[in-house]
C-alpha cells in the first residue's frame, strides 16, 4: 500500500478457520470501513483472505467498487474488472471452498480409516495403569487401577474409594494427593480395562448456544456406547470382564437416575434405611424410592 502511495491506517490480524467470514468481527469492521468510505484501499496477502463463498466474494468486491475502494492483492494476479473478472473470482472462490471441504473431509476420513482399516486408535491417550508401546501394556499404576476396580465391583461408593486411595498414599494420574470423584468415574467408564479400546466416541456438531462469534460445528457430541467403534487385541492383561464393566456402568446410570438433584419425589427416610445384609458384609448401601406407587 505504501508503494502505491497509500498510508496504512488499519491492520487486521485474524485467526479464522471457517470459509464463511460473515460472523467474523474483524471482517464486519472492514466492511463497515468500506461502506462508510473511511478508507481508500484494502490490501490482502492473497485472495483466500476474503470470502471463499463465490457470491459473497462478488458482493464484497461490488461493495469496494461502489464506494470507490481499491482492492489490492499482494500474491497472485490483480483483480480484473467487468464480467470477466467476476467469472474469474467466482471460479476461484468456488475452488477454494471445495479445497477446504476436501481437506476437512479427508482429515476426518483419515481418522476413521486409521480405526477401521488399520485397527489403531485415532489418537493414543494414556490410560491409568497402562502405557502405549505399540499396545497398551501395564505400567507402575496397574495394580492401583486393579485395586480401584476391586473396590468398585464390591459396591463401594466413589467417595469411599477416594478416601481409601488417599489413606494408602496412592497418587492420582496427575500426581496429586486427593482423588476427585470425576477422576475415578473416568477410570471406571473407560472400557480399556476390559481389553477393548473405544474409538470414534465423539462427533462434531453445531453448538446449541454460541458463546463467541464462531461458525460451524464447534461443539462435540458424546455418542452412546452403541455407536462406539471397539478395537480388540491392543491391551495386555485386562482387569475386568465386559460383563463386570457393564454392571458398573449400570450402577452409574442408576445413581444418576435416583440422585437427589434428579429425584421427582421426596421421601422422608431417604438415605436412612440401610440394607442389613450389605452392612454385615461391610458395604455401605441404602434403599431408595422408585415412586409414590
Amino acid at each position: 500500500l505504501e508503494a502505491m502511495g497509500y498510508i496504512p491506517q488499519y491492520v487486521f490480524k485474524v485467526v479464522w478457520t471457517s470459509t464463511n467470514l460473515q460472523p467474523c468481527p474483524e471482517f464486519q469492521e472492514l466492511k463497515r470501513l468500506i461502506r462508510t468510505k473511511q478508507i481508500q484501499a484494502v490490501s490482502m496477502l492473497d485472495r483466500d483472505r476474503i470470502e471463499a463463498n463465490g457470491l459473497q466474494r462478488l458482493n464484497f468486491l461490488a461493495d469496494c467498487k461502489e464506494n470507490g475502494i481499491e482492492p489490492v492483492v499482494y500474491q497472485g494476479a490483480p483483480f480484473l474488472e467487468g464480467a470477466e473478472g467476476q467469472l474469474v473470482e467466482l471460479a476461484l472462490a468456488l475452488a477454494k471452498e471445495k479445497q477446504v471441504e476436501r481437506a476437512q473431509s479427508g482429515a476426518k476420513q483419515g481418522l476413521r480409516d486409521r480405526v477401521k482399516l488399520k485397527g489403531l486408535p485415532p489418537t493414543v491417550k494414556k490410560a491409568y495403569g497402562y502405557t502405549w508401546n505399540g499396545k497398551f501394556i501395564p505400567d507402575d499404576n496397574y495394580d492401583n487401577a486393579r485395586f480401584i476396580w476391586e473396590l468398585a465391583l464390591s459396591g463401594i461408593k466413589l467417595e469411599t474409594i477416594s478416601r481409601e486411595l488417599f489413606l494408602r498414599g496412592i497418587a492420582t494420574p496427575r500426581g496429586k494427593v486427593f482423588w476427585q470423584v470425576t477422576t475415578l468415574r473416568k477410570v471406571l467408564q473407560n472400557p480399556i480395562y476390559t481389553g477393548r479400546v473405544a474409538a470414534l466416541k465423539y462427533e462434531k456438531v453445531e453448538p446449541k448456544k454460541r458463546k463467541k462469534n464462531t461458525f460451524g460445528k464447534t461443539s462435540s457430541r458424546f455418542k452412546p456406547m452403541e455407536e462406539w467403534h471397539f478395537l480388540d487385541n491392543l491391551v495386555e492383561q485386562s482387569i475386568v470382564s465386559w460383563e463386570q464393566y457393564l454392571a458398573v456402568q449400570e450402577r452409574f446410570k442408576l445413581n444418576r437416575q435416583y440422585a437427589s438433584r434428579n429425584a421427582h419425589y421426596y421421601f422422608l427416610l431417604r438415605g436412612l434405611i440401610q440394607c442389613q445384609e450389605c452392612y454385615a458384609q461391610g458395604l455401605d448401601r441404602h434403599y431408595y424410592g422408585l415412586g409414590k406407587d
